[in-house]
């Protein structure tokens, strides 16, 4: 198997090519590490995980999700008929709750979580520094979408800005689909540096122009805004895909 195998039944807020991204991410994992998603909700992303670790070093996921209602009865059966269950470890608790007493090094988290800036800065700081040196860093809906605008994603954009770009914490800051993700390198050199920037630079434009998407959005009636998302299927910020 050389891409994920998702059901078509399995709902979730994944593109094709992230869902390559997190299989490939995955498959490479290295030995002795675990993978850590924040945020599973109904499994797709967790499909991904899986099966790419299967693939690979059959490395374990652990799945932090609080679910709400029946979300849970349909992460396990979708991860179950996916074929992939065993090497999956649900955390059904917060990602403040799951995190308390961590001790296992991370090679590849996943943050797709609660959007809200103040949470999703809490599980960049609780959990990345457990990521392992050449470990993966990766925020679903992190990027300068119109979409991610309309559904007032803002946190995972904001904590990338100030974690990634100027951290000398990370280097390989790439894209796919909505995700930003990064390499945890401690020891960067000059050009590391400069590559980093200029990453950032090319976002500029994308940048500027969601922010005048922003203002003309709040410039409409929170009804409206409301009744949009409601039509979208996202009621909650809580949501992850």
């Amino acid at each position: 198997m050389n891409i994920p195998n998702i059901p078509n039944y399995v709902k979730g807020w994944l593109t094709d090519t992230e869902a390559q991204f997190l299989y490939t991410r995955a498959k490479a994992c290295p030995p002795e590490t675990v993978i850590v998603e924040i945020g599973s909700w109904k499994g797709k992303s967790t499909i991904c995980l899986s099966q790419g670790s299967a693939a690979g070093e059959n490395v374990p996921i652990y799945a932090v999700d609080p679910h709400q209602e029946d979300s849970y009865q349909e992460f396990e059966h979708n991860v179950s008929s996916a074929g992939v269950r065993e090497l999956v470890t649900p955390m059904v608790k917060t990602s403040a709750e799951a995190c308390e007493g961590w001790t296992q090094p991370i090679g590849l988290l996943f943050i797709d979580g609660n959007h809200e800036h103040d949470m999703v800065e809490q599980d960049y700081l609780l959990w990345s520094p457990f990521v392992v040196e050449g470990g993966t860093i990766a925020f679903h809906d992190s990027t300068s979408s119109p979409f991610n605008q309309l559904m007032g994603y803002l946190g995972p954009k904001q904590v990338v800005d100030k974690y990634l770009f100027q951290s000398k914490a990370f280097k390989n800051i790439g894209f796919t689909g909505t995700t930003t993700y990064a390499t945890k390198e401690l020891a960067q050199t000059v050009t590391d540096t400069l590559a980093r920037w200029s990453t950032r630079g090319q976002k500029l434009l994308p940048d500027s122009l969601m922010l005048i998407h922003h203002h003309v959005l709040l410039k409409l009636p929170s009804g409206v805004l409301k009744g949009i998302r409601r039509l979208m299927g996202y009621q909650k910020l809580t949501l992850g895909r």
